[in-house]
């Protein structure tokens, strides 16, 4: 008796699992179920690649962009928060992977590295120059001598020159974070100054 009641009750299990595949439309083996399973979910581990139809190469320097004031870095696409980073921050592109359609950037940041998708990455912004070579301006600020610099960006300072005084354009530099310097001739010498420096009218 209890023989026939374990052996209706297996019968019918394996009618109940039939009747399940036949619903949802196919029948699939242990092993297709497990590849499936890792190909969707096992973690990207691979970096310094670039995927398809990236709109970004390792190297490149972007701005993180997004609604919030923090950015997410996740430890792999589409995995966990491995860190925050501040929405326009500079990061550096180490390679970029297509995870379930979705283009995804590996970025080093000042707060780690992590995964970012493409649409919270944008291009730094490309200053124009105001002022060409030979361009005749004059020095503007709060004080009354504007420091002439080595070199663009530079700290050195190498000459002073009175507020107000006509100076010659001879060449112009962007610097890292997006400002235009020039180098002008002023009368205490060559030197380089940053465009907030230089007006094209007379304070």
């Amino acid at each position: 008796m209890r023989l026939r009641i374990t052996l209706t009750w297996f019968i019918g299990l394996l009618a109940l699992m039939s009747l399940a595949c036949a619903q949802a439309g196919n029948v699939i083996s242990f092993e297709d179920a497990t590849a499936t399973a890792e190909g969707k979910y096992a973690p990207v581990t691979n970096s310094g690649g670039t995927a398809d139809g990236a709109d970004f190469a390792i190297g490149d320097t972007v701005l993180l962009a997004g609604k919030g004031f923090l950015i997410n870095l996740m430890d792999t696409p589409g995995g966990r928060i491995a860190a925050g980073q501040q929405r326009g921050a500079e990061v550096e592109i180490l390679g970029s992977v297509l995870y379930e359609d979705v283009l995804w950037y590996e970025v080093d940041s000042s707060t780690g590295t992590g995964w970012i998708k493409g649409d919270n990455l944008e291009l730094m912004p490309v200053a124009e120059a105001k002022y060409a070579a030979g361009d005749k301006v004059y020095l503007v600020g709060t004080g009354f001598l504007i420091n002439l610099m080595k070199e663009a960006g530079g700290l050195r300072i190498i000459a002073g020159q009175e507020r107000g005084v006509e100076v010659e354009i001879i060449d112009n530099s962007e610097i890292d974070n997006g400002t235009m310097w020039y180098l002008i001739d002023a009368p205490t010498g060559q030197g380089w100054v940053p465009e907030e420096n230089l007006s094209a009218e007379a304070p």
